[in-house]
């Protein structure tokens, strides 16, 4: 269990490389970043540290720390990358 539990409360930032059809892992046009949290670590951080609000551009919130939900929350918003990623230069 105790595997579950750090799923539960986790936060990342994940970097998607961006290209055309012949783009490549080592050639891309650009890479945006997102934060990924889970919602544990959201409670915990509002009940830890007192916060009452959270403002971030390019935030991702999943019920749990685990790629395929990851991938999936990310290729929802594919299309409009740039409208909810962070441009890296």
């Amino acid at each position: 269990m105790p595997c579950q539990r750090i799923l539960m409360y986790a936060e990342s930032e994940v970097y998607v490389e961006v290209g055309g059809e012949d783009a490549t892992t080592e050639s891309f046009d650009s890479t945006f970043s997102f934060q990924v949290y889970t919602w544990g670590y959201i409670e915990k951080q509002f009940q830890n540290k007192k916060l009452k609000y959270l403002v971030a551009k390019s935030v991702k919130i999943v019920d749990r720390f685990n790629d395929a939900i990851i991938r999936a929350a990310i290729e929802s918003v594919l299309d409009r990358i740039g409208e909810y990623g962070i441009e890296q230069g």
